[in-house]
């Protein structure tokens, strides 16, 4: 596969040997271990991210999607509504828009929180 791009990276003198003795190990080209040690890295990465994610899901009591609901979740989930529908039987209805409005902004301060 021919680069699409080129980038100029610096990379520590010591850290090139190693690559280059690991591409005339496996009989390849440098170019292709050091992609895939990145490849490597990133798909890592992103499994990190991936768990980071379902573990502030579970904390805000949320059902991760890639886990099957559990009785526990689907029980706190029918209460909730039930308490729903006794406010609007005791006329504690809210108004739709300022719900959404407040329900964003919980999420804005949930994100900022989450790039620290």
């Amino acid at each position: 596969m021919k680069p699409r791009s080129h980038t100029d990276l610096a990379i520590p003198a010591a850290l090139v040997a190693e690559i280059q003795t690991a591409a005339d190990d496996e009989h390849r080209p440098a170019t292709e271990v050091v992609r895939d040690a990145l490849e490597g890295y990133l798909e890592n990465r992103r499994w990190r991210l991936r768990e980071l994610a379902s573990q502030r899901t579970r904390e805000l009591g949320l059902p991760d999607d890639e886990l099957p609901l559990t009785a526990e979740h689907r029980a706190t989930m029918r209460e909730k509504i039930a308490q729903g529908v006794r406010s609007l039987r005791d006329g504690k209805g809210a108004d739709g828009d300022a719900f959404f409005a407040k329900i964003e902004a919980q999420f804005e301060v949930l994100e900022r929180q989450g790039d620290k």
